[in-house]
């Protein structure tokens, strides 16, 4: 039997531990701790002792006991998510067929075949130089698959995400050209520190935040805040604050803001060399997946990209992500040229 995809995922995880100094990776530190312990209870038949220790270990703050509570959900949820999945293969098996959409894989072949393979490698190409072109004067940048950390004049520090590029203006101002970053921004109610992009500017005295640029159905930019509060203001004196686990979404044009809740400490396991998915629609998850992979990919079923996925993933080895999701999804990965298929 093929092991699940969560005790995959949890082995490769002891080999992450990349923590900063804020009550946010404390936060979230926490919460790697406890679902280690999940994953060391779950390896077979754990000894008394390691019960006990676990136990005490619970009871050390009401912050370990919602660590531990958070674990046990997390890991419930991914063994539902594993046994849909499987049962849903095996109903299909013994209907005596795949559990993909009749000839969609055969089309799609036909068609990337037939030319759309060559304009994909020409998007992929063309969009490599021009996002080159983005960063040319860029202070600092990363590849795609590539994550950085940097540390700045004043205090603050910031971590660079796949694809990045991003430019720094003396001790309290940056300009984010392209991909996302994750600030610690250092206390100082003189000089807040501004991050610009082409739609809006980001302010604050003192904040742990993240900011990604997305230029995709009518969205500009999306903030979301760990701790602190930033000023988010655009064009035509729109204005907003978000506070602590609030992301703001920032439209292309003239439009509204809109602000709503975020789990900050998923949103930015990235910067922990993490991707946290709970409930996720598999579309959604291989979107997110494809911006550390140099290749296009095409999820060729509609079934499946609503599919709920919810798992933990490693990004120190970006290449292992599809298949670790092969070992327990009702999905086939074929590689081509350029282009993954998803089917």
């Amino acid at each position: 039997m093929q092991p699940p995809l969560f005790v995959v995922v949890a082995e490769w995880s002891w080999r992450v531990r990349l923590f900063l100094s804020s009550d946010f990776d404390k936060h979230s530190a926490l919460q790697d701790e406890a679902f280690d312990w999940i994953v060391r209870l779950n390896d077979g038949e754990p000894s008394p002792d390691l019960r006990r220790t676990f136990e005490a270990w619970r009871r050390t703050s009401a912050a370990h006991k919602k660590a531990a509570t958070d674990a046990e959900a997390l890991w419930a949820d991914m063994g539902r998510t594993e046994s849909a999945a499987l049962h849903r293969l095996e109903r299909a098996r013994a209907a005596g067929r795949s559990p993909r959409p009749h000839g969609s894989l055969a089309l799609s072949r036909r068609h990337f075949l037939a030319g759309g393979l060559a304009a994909s490698a020409a998007v992929v190409i063309g969009g490599a130089s021009f996002r080159g072109l983005l960063g040319a004067h860029a202070d600092f940048e990363t590849a795609t698959g590539e994550r950085r950390s940097v540390n700045l004049a004043g205090g603050s520090n910031l971590w660079l995400n796949t694809d990045t590029a991003l430019s720094v203006d003396g001790e309290r101002r940056a300009t984010l050209h392209r991909g996302e970053a994750f600030f610690e921004i250092a206390r100082d109610a003189g000089r807040p520190f501004v991050v610009g992009i082409d739609t809006c500017t980001v302010s604050t005295a003192s904040a742990v935040f993240g900011l990604r640029c997305l230029e995709a159905d009518g969205i500009a930019a999306r903030i979301v805040v760990a701790s602190g509060e930033v000023r988010v203001k655009a064009s035509g004196g729109r204005s907003a604050v978000v506070g602590p686990d609030e992301a703001l979404i920032a439209p292309e044009g003239e439009g509204s803001f809109h602000v709503s809740t975020a789990d900050a400490g998923a949103e930015f396991a990235w910067q922990r060399g993490k991707l946290i998915f709970n409930r996720r629609p598999f579309g959604a998850v291989v979107d997110e997946v494809a911006r550390f992979l140099p290749e296009r990919i095409v999820v060729l079923s509609d079934d499946l990209r609503h599919l709920e996925v919810t798992g933990v993933f490693d990004l120190d080895r970006p290449e292992e992500l599809l298949p670790a999701m092969e070992l327990i999804l009702p999905i086939r990965v074929t590689r081509l040229p350029f282009v993954t298929l998803i089917s």
